[in-house]
């Protein structure tokens, strides 16, 4: 049957096969007629194996990912990728070795998989294991060894591959690359034993925590109050945050009320994005119809996991029956973790997590950019099968519960297993403050003392000021007070200094209490020197009700030298009434951790044994500063400004709204509130929320310059605006970036997707953002294996310098020309140096007069 072809359907056919075409080849001639720029030689490209050739379905850049090898075995985190755009090449990188065959002596292994395995065990402090058996030895071109759990190590499979790395000093070594959980899975160690001698090229943890020391704690703690704006849950009207024509609804905080100390929650129905999931969030196999009627779906399968197996508790994910009403209490003055707060907390994780899935699909981080999905409902064919693992209330009935943090563990891409899954743990927040010592007198002592080892008896919450004096008990030394108090005149109304020993803390306390004192402060042996310890309880820590402290040594002998005229303020609040907080409610901290997914994901292509991704454990690295900016960026509140402070945590920690968090500095785009610059990297001391601060305020000033420019959306899924395309600048700019980014990488990579999405039209507001933080145009990065090798420049390029270097001038031989007549211009333009390097000038056309 003769079929007429057309010359549109002729020029669809070409654009479907170009779109669609595998860009394998071309990718290899680009090197190949590009190698001495990206600096490969014939064997590096001949040596290349191709690891993806996928068309983004979301820009349609078609991207080539290609992994480096040599002698059959890969470089770890050495990848080359190609993009194109409408079949041109827009961006290339290399984060690979140059000549990399001639780098390496020998590929025959010294040391057996066995043999490191037990290394490996021994650089994280494990020296005593069990039996290690083969399970299985994976083709022999992968070199992957996989051993059953072993005793004293892991209760999960241990893997062993043979790869090639580079060391500190960048040289390559033939290495085993050998992973495993910790016992108690809270820990999935990356550690490359030298294959040669055994030793420890380099190690790193996989799941990504997210914990902050007692310093911090402490220095963040506000004036204000949350509990005043937690108290106040009542019911709202329901809200619609996007399009979905699903009838599942959800009481939460919405997204952007950032957590309990910014507002209240919310009865909200048509939240699922009709296109990121379009079969709502209890889907998962694409068609109408939930599959769960509990807080489990196709994006995130959420529950309580108190006992800390990493398995769901029985029960723990609600049930919003089949109306999928998910309607639960939420009481601040019981446990959050009990059975009836746990329904709405968890119900709050599956909220959160769902929402920074849709919203980010919308972004770009879609099923062919390897997002959390169990199944693909678009094109994509492969990756499905990983959603979102989300743990509340994790390890609270453990005897030491891990508290005040939360982590995420980024799995391969389409995998769920046991051993290798994508797993958000969220833990409990200490709802009991440290207590703050004040020395009010005399005044060669005044001052403030902050504890972090604050005891979990006694009151909650206190404020006693008062004279100090020493108390005597029964016993050997009397200071001791391990018996009844032998002065009671003495400190009847005032705090008593008491010695730490023999006896335990609640005794001493409870003595002192019947004698009539008002509050103890209990001093460090001289022989514990200056340190600080919790007060572990008693026999007599029910019945204390007044207020007890430990200092060290030499604060307590400041006391004691001035025991006639010493006065002191002991003072703690809590505003939880001492009840734990819990991170999942702090939509902050949940959209942090689901960030790490996403900066993990999106950089470079996943590898490694297993495909877990090595691409962001190097040191100058920004994934603690995306994840604060994906918070930052969806919980921007009405009458924000660029100047308004924004903290990280602040409820979690029970910080007022002002406070900074648990960062050094709230973010805001005015330096004398957030003065980090590019030169404070090297003096974080490889602390990666220190480093990522720096990134953070970086782009958090680029997301202002854009809304500056092009004002602000409130529609996160499908606006345009200045906040719209600096989200969308910051995921393309993560597919862009090369393995391994040091910060002046991961600049270019957002100036690179500015070039690709919007035709340069940003590039001023961009590098403008970076100037000002000391990575402008003439910084220089150094290794990004390397945190204090940088050097800060704030300046930018020629092009976005808005300050006039000349003043254009000219002069012309007459005013009037008739037709066919001539006139000559002369130019007389000035330079405040000189005379201009190149001038231009435009003759408007039109008919003369």
């Amino acid at each position: 049957m003769f079929k007429r072809i057309t010359l549109f359907s002729l020029l669809v056919l070409f654009a479907l096969s170009m779109f669609s075409r595998n860009y394998k080849q071309d990718a290899l001639t680009y090197l190949r007629q590009n190698k001495t720029q990206l600096k490969l030689s014939d064997q590096d490209i001949a040596d290349l194996v191709v690891l993806e050739d996928v068309q983004d379905d979301y820009t349609l850049i078609n991207r080539v990912w290609l992994q480096q090898t040599a002698f059959g075995l890969p470089l770890k985190s050495g990848m080359i990728s190609v993009h194109f755009k409408d079949g041109k090449v827009v961006n290339s990188t290399n984060s690979g070795v140059y000549d990399l065959q001639k780098q390496i002596a020998s590929v025959m292994p010294s040391i057996s998989a066995k043999n490191a395995v037990v290394r490996a065990a021994s650089f994280v402090g494990v020296d005593k294991l069990g039996a290690i058996e083969l399970q299985e030895k994976v083709d022999k071109k992968q070199n992957l060894y996989i051993f059953k759990p072993i005793s004293g190590l892991s209760n999960i499979e241990v893997h062993a591959q043979l790869l090639l790395t580079r060391d500190k000093q960048d040289k390559v070594q033939l290495n085993w690359e050998v992973q495993f959980h910790s016992l108690d899975e809270y820990n999935f160690w990356n550690i490359d034993v030298n294959a040669k001698d055994g030793s420890l090229i380099k190690k790193f943890d996989q799941v990504i925590h997210c914990s902050f020391g007692n310093g911090k704690f402490l220095e963040s703690q506000g004036t204000g109050s949350a509990q005043a704006l937690v108290a106040n849950n009542t019911p709202q009207n329901s809200t619609n945050l996007s399009s979905s024509p699903m009838a599942a609804s959800y009481r939460v905080y919405p997204y952007n009320v950032e957590s309990p100390a910014y507002g209240v929650r919310q009865l909200v129905t048509g939240v699922e994005d009709a296109t990121a999931s379009p079969y709502g969030w209890h889907d998962t196999n694409g068609a109408a119809g939930a599959e769960y009627t509990y807080t489990r779906g196709n994006n995130v399968y959420a529950y309580a996991d108190k006992n800390g197996d990493n398995a769901v508790d029985a029960g723990s994910a609600p049930d919003g029956t089949a109306s999928l009403t998910f309607d639960f209490a939420l009481n601040f003055a019981t446990k959050l973790d009990s059975l009836t707060n746990s329904k709405a907390v968890v119900t709050q994780l599956f909220y959160m997590n769902n929402i920074m899935h849709d919203i980010f699909f919308k972004n770009g981080f879609t099923e062919t950019n390897r997002n959390f999905q169990t199944k693909h409902y678009g094109a994509s064919t492969t990756g499905a099968g990983d959603p979102v693992n989300a743990e509340a209330h994790d390890g609270v009935l453990l005897a030491t519960p891990t508290k005040n943090n939360a982590n995420f563990a980024t799995g391969t891409d389409g995998s769920n297993t046991t051993f290798n899954k994508s797993r958000m743990q969220m833990f409990m927040w200490d709802g009991i403050p440290p207590s703050t010592l004040t020395y009010n007198t005399p005044a060669g002592i005044a001052g403030d003392i902050l504890h972090g080892s604050a005891n979990g008896w006694g009151p909650c919450s206190y404020n006693v000021t008062g004279a100090v004096a020493n108390a005597l008990g029964a016993g050997t030394p009397s200071s001791y007070v391990c018996g009844a108090v032998s002065n009671s005149a003495a400190i009847t109304g005032k705090i008593a200094l008491i010695d730490r020993g023999t006896c335990n803390f609640s005794e001493k306390v409870y003595f002192a209490q019947q004698a009539g004192a008002i509050g103890v402060i209990i001093i460090n042996r001289q022989s514990a020197g200056d340190s600080l310890i919790g007060m572990a309880s008693g026999t007599n820590a029910g019945a204390v009700t007044i207020p007890a402290m430990f200092v060290t040594y030499a604060d307590g002998q400041k006391l004691r030298d001035n025991i006639g005229t010493a006065n002191v303020t002991m003072f703690r609040q809590s505003s939880s009434n001492c009840l734990d907080l819990d991170g999942s409610l702090d939509n902050g901290i949940v959209s942090h951790e689901y960030g790490h997914g996403i900066s993990t994901r999106l950089t470079g292509f996943s590898t490694g044994t297993g495909g877990t991704s090595a691409c962001l454990s190097n040191a100058e690295q920004g994934g603690e500063g995306w994840s604060d900016f994906f918070a930052l960026a969806l919980s921007k509140k009405a009458g924000d400004t660029k100047n308004t402070l924004r903290g990280i945590g602040n409820y979690a920690i029970s910080s007022d709204s002002t406070g900074p968090g648990i960062r050094r500095y709230p973010y805001s785009y005015d330096m004398t509130i957030n003065p980090l610059t590019y030169s404070d990297v090297a003096a974080s001391g490889g602390e990666v929320h220190d480093i990522g601060e720096v990134w953070c305020a970086a782009i958090w000033d680029m997301y202002w310059n854009l809304v500056d420019k092009y004002g602000y959306s409130n529609d996160l899924y499908n606006g345009t605006l200045g906040n719209n395309r600096a989200m969308k600048l910051v995921i393309e700019g993560l597919k862009q970036q090369a393995c391994s980014p040091g910060f002046l990488d991961s600049r270019n990579a957002i100036l690179k997707a500015d070039s690709i999405l919007y035709g340069y039209a940003d590039r001023c507001e961009i590098w403008n953002a970076f100037a000002r933080r000391g990575m402008g145009f003439s910084a220089r990065q150094g290794l990004s294996t390397n945190t204090d090798d940088q050097t800060e420049a704030f300046d930018i390029p020629a092009i976005c310098n808005l300050t006039p270097s000349a003043t254009a001038n000219f002069t012309s031989s007459d005013s009037t020309v008739c037709v066919g007549g001539s006139l000559t211009y002369t130019n007389t333009s000035t330079a405040t140096a000189g005379s201009p390097d190149s001038v231009r000038w435009t003759i408007g056309g039109g008919t003369p007069s």
